[in-house]
């Protein structure tokens, strides 16, 4: 999983997940941090400064890289965005949805 963010420059975090089955990426940006966790496992983080998100093309890419050169090969089941820094008992709920929803255990 890997996620970037453009606030001058480019900030990437990326967390490897294994191939075969569904994975769950939670990601979040206070305004100078960014934060990506997969599934159950412990936030990585990278500083991160105020975003332009026109600077860097406007559109939220997923699935993709930043040239289109190499796309994401499977199923993405829910994807969801939020105006709020959420705390990590609110991801907790969303995961503990997820796994309900899907009869996952993420």
């Amino acid at each position: 999983m890997r996620v970037g963010l453009y606030d001058g420059t480019w900030k990437e975090l990326a967390i490897n997940a294994p191939t075969g089955s569904y994975h769950l990426a939670q990601v979040k940006w206070d305004g100078t941090t960014l934060k990506l966790r997969v599934d159950s496992g412990p936030w990585s983080s990278v500083l991160a400064g105020s975003c332009d998100p026109t600077a860097a093309g406007g559109a939220l890419a997923v699935g993709r890289n930043y040239s289109s050169t190499r796309l994401l090969t499977g199923s993405v089941l829910e994807l969801m965005l939020a105006s709020a820094v959420f705390d990590d008992a609110t991801f907790d709920s969303l995961k503990a949805y997820l796994n309900t929803r899907y009869a996952l255990s993420l």
